[in-house]
């Protein structure tokens, strides 16, 4: 076939050399050479080139990711893109493909687990470029750092720091951010449908996280610019298991800078909670060194165990202080009691070991009443050198097996003076009450000082408005009231209310050998014992009656000072009668509305005796 074409339309002749400038522009486009040009990282941030990760060049519809050619001395690396840069011209780096292609919208990323030697900065340049500009990007970070400067009085030199913790309460310290190139002032902007974190923990290892005496470790950690004045920046500093706990002021942290924090270890708070036998709680800790600092995990419920008719929940502490102790001066128990932002109560002991404190926790909302608000929880802190190695062994008739201790709960010696009485308990009830009782005045009782409101010594009749469960929380919210049992014909003599009883307090609602529950007082290793461990207590024959009585527990003896007791209705102290002080020691076996105590005087010793709940008596311990 052929085709025609008009006779007046005649060819042109190309010559060889001639050039068609107006055909496929965009090919002669991609014929040109990309544009050579150097960025500098900003250097306070103390991040280096990565020949791995990738520069991302945005220049119209053209982006390109780039590793470098070369690094100067100065820190400037050259770059060379395949295609032209021209126009507005933005750069980011570390750039990849997950963060988009569009320069005002992306997406990047500050993970909350960080490792030490990985570098989370995102840089960012922009400019417009002519096409004889000599091109040269400063890149400025979107985000802050935290220079954390870790020296040591010397405890640990040699050991490697494990992790690093910064938080601060309603932040928005990591997660992911939208960053505009195009913007302006260029920020990395909190989105709502994101999620965010509150916290960045660093993971360190190796020889820069070794404690060195010459040199701190320098632990950076890369932050959200977040404003935090008004607020607190709390950091965790981890070595193994051992942990210190600093509070800094918040600022209006900037971006592009790093913020430079010194912070200091010292020999570590004594944990409470481990033990030989590994992690165990309790309402009473005892202490034995002076001016150390000891700290215990404050959202655990007494032993945290499950009874019967018994759960634990747990405490959310956000405030604590010292509700009272066993000295007229200020501190003589306790010198000073923090908590950290993981509900550990952190506190230091006097220059002196011998003495009762109590410690609580709150919600932290103060009142007119409560000046340090609503208390969740409290602790009987114990200053004694009694060791376990004292206590008494016994093999009763039944062929059970205790060990006592050879010291009342709370007692400073085991002399038959009120230094060796203890302290006094409401059955049931997890707090101890001063060896004389409730003072009127509520300031203090023999040498104990208060510094709770004028409640704190009080006394009070508690009645549930639904429940019995009522009285429990009033009795953990008020750990010093003694609350009265009913008296009359008939009455249960109980502080719990509504004329009932709750036989599963102390861990013994079946009345057996029981089981240490969250609301037994004794210390970490230790339970009210059941009547069991008292069934061979007699009156001694060999023994003369010394203010107490000196019963054998196994090929040894233990006193037992006569203490008498708080009285259910008004919880003073009994003076005794004609026989002397009517002594009485808690078991935890509940009988009728009534509970089994080892009574004795000075001519009788009694088991089979029962005790009104609500009145104060001492507890001798035994081993869980």
């Amino acid at each position: 076939m052929v085709s025609c074409s008009d006779d007046k339309n005649e060819p042109t002749e190309i010559k060889p050399d001639d050039k068609d400038d107006d055909k496929d522009d965009d090919n002669d486009d991609d014929k040109k050479e990309g544009t050579s040009f150097t960025a500098m990282l900003s250097a306070d941030m103390g991040v280096t080139w990565d020949k791995n990760v990738k520069l991302g060049t945005f220049s119209g519809d053209i982006v390109e990711a780039l590793t470098f050619s070369s690094v100067a001395d100065d820190g400037k690396a050259s770059f060379k893109t395949t295609k032209p840069l021209t126009g507005n011209v933005y750069v980011c780096y570390p750039y990849a493909e997950t963060l988009g292609k569009d320069a005002g919208k992306l997406k990047v990323n500050i993970p909350a687990a960080q490792t030490q030697g990985t570098e989370y900065s995102f840089f960012y340049g922009n400019q417009t470029i002519a096409e004889t500009t000599p091109v040269h990007f400063d890149l400025k970070s979107t985000f802050a750092v935290l220079e954390l400067n870790i020296s040591t009085d010397g405890y640990g030199i040699g050991s490697a720091l494990s992790e690093v913790t910064v938080s601060a309460v309603d932040a928005k310290l990591t997660g992911d951010f939208d960053v505009d190139l195009t913007a302006s002032s260029v920020v990395a902007k909190v989105n709502e449908t994101y999620l965010y974190g509150d916290a960045a923990t660093l993971k360190m290892a190796g020889d820069a996280a070794l404690l060195k005496t010459d040199a701190p470790v320098k632990a950076r950690i890369v932050i959200n610019p977040d404003q935090l004045e008004g607020k607190e920046l709390n950091i965790v500093v981890k070595m193994g298991e051992d942990s210190w706990t600093f509070t800094e002021a918040g600022r209006n942290f900037l971006a592009n800078k790093v913020y430079s924090i010194d912070l200091s270890l010292s020999t570590p708070a004594i944990d409470l909670n481990h033990t030989e036998k590994g992690i165990e709680y309790a309402n009473c800790y005892m202490v034995n060194q002076p001016n150390t600092l000891y700290k215990f995990d404050a959202k655990v419920q007494g032993n945290g165990k499950v009874t019967s008719g018994i759960t634990p929940q747990t405490i959310e502490p956000k405030s604590v202080f010292v509700v009272w102790e066993s000295t007229t001066a200020k501190g003589g128990v306790i010198s000073d009691v923090q908590l950290s932002t993981d509900g550990f109560v952190t506190f230091s002991t006097s220059d002196q070991v011998g003495g009762n404190a109590l410690i609580a926790v709150t919600d932290g909302v103060p009142t007119e009443e409560l000046a340090y608000g609503k208390i969740l929880w409290s602790w009987h802190i114990w200053s004694t050198d009694y060791m376990p190695t004292e206590d008494k062994k016994i093999t009763t008739t039944e062929n059970n097996e205790f060990y006592f201790m050879d010291i009342n709960l709370g007692a400073l010696n085991v002399e038959p003076d009120i230094n060796g009485n203890g302290l006094k308990y409401q059955w049931g009830r997890k707090d101890p009450f001063y060896n004389t009782g409730v003072s009127s005045s509520g300031v203090i009782i023999g040498n104990a000082t208060n510094y709770w409101n004028e409640q704190c010594w009080g006394i009070d009749a508690f009645t549930p408005e639904v429940d019995n469960d009522e009285s429990i929380v009033a009795a953990i919210n008020y750990p010093t009231i003694f609350l009265k049992g009913a008296a009359g014909y008939g009455s249960t003599q109980d502080w719990y209310g509504n004329n009932a009883t709750n036989d599963a307090l102390w861990g013994n609602a079946e009345g057996a050998l029981g089981t240490k529950s969250i609301y037994d007082p004794c210390p970490v290793g230790y339970r009210v014992p059941p009547k069991a461990a008292y069934i061979d207590f007699k009156k001694p024959t060999d023994v003369t009656y010394d203010d107490g009585w000196s019963f054998p527990l196994g090929d040894k003896r233990s006193f037992f000072p006569a203490t008498s007791y708080l009285v259910f209705s008004t919880g003073m102290y009994s003076p005794g009668g004609w026989q002397g002080l009517t002594s009485s020691y808690w078991t935890s076996t509940p009988i009728d509305n009534n509970v089994v105590i080892l009574k004795f005087e000075t001519t009788s010793v009694m088991l089979n005796n029962y005790g009104a709940r609500a009145q104060g008596s001492a507890v001798r311990c035994i081993r869980e």
